[in-house]
């Protein structure tokens, strides 16, 4: 599987690269996103790669899902990574383990909005994330919150 993940990550980064936007990125840099690598992609940018890339096997979808938001460096990748993933294939442990893992409130509401409303389990994901000693965490909560 590892090979196929790189035969399907490879070309993805590529496109990323290829659409960079230095003025966004720098102001996206600026405004305080602790990423290592913004390459100022738009949402709707974002979105039509994770739709062209995104494979057709739910399975498959996860995992490359799972090796975007891995990457913690790059704030494209981990945006991309709650487009792609569905829910279906997602334990509620693993998708408050995304949420507590967010590193922006960026991050926190696109996860928010693309995958967590969509769990079957999203109103308890709220209630635990909300009952955290984190403030970002919490965010993570209000953010959710905003779209049940």
């Amino acid at each position: 599987m590892a090979s196929d993940l790189t035969s399907m990550m490879t070309p993805l980064r590529k496109s990323v690269y290829a659409l960079r936007n230095g003025v966004i990125a720098d102001t996206l840099r600026k405004g305080g996103l602790p990423h290592t690598y913004i390459f100022g992609l738009q949402l709707p940018q974002l979105k039509q790669l994770s739709e062209e890339y995104r494979p057709s096997d739910d399975k498959e979808a996860a995992e490359l899902a799972r090796a975007l938001w891995a990457d913690r460096d790059c704030r494209e990748t981990r945006l991309m990574a709650c487009h792609l993933m569905p829910p279906a294939e997602m334990e509620t442990e693993e998708a408050l383990a995304w949420a507590r893992d967010t590193r922006s409130r960026e991050e926190s509401d696109i996860l928010a909005f693309r995958l967590l409303r969509r769990h079957r389990a999203a109103a308890e994901i709220e209630k635990e994330l909300a009952a955290s000693d984190d403030e970002r965490v919490r965010y993570s909560a209000e953010a959710l919150r905003r779209f049940l």
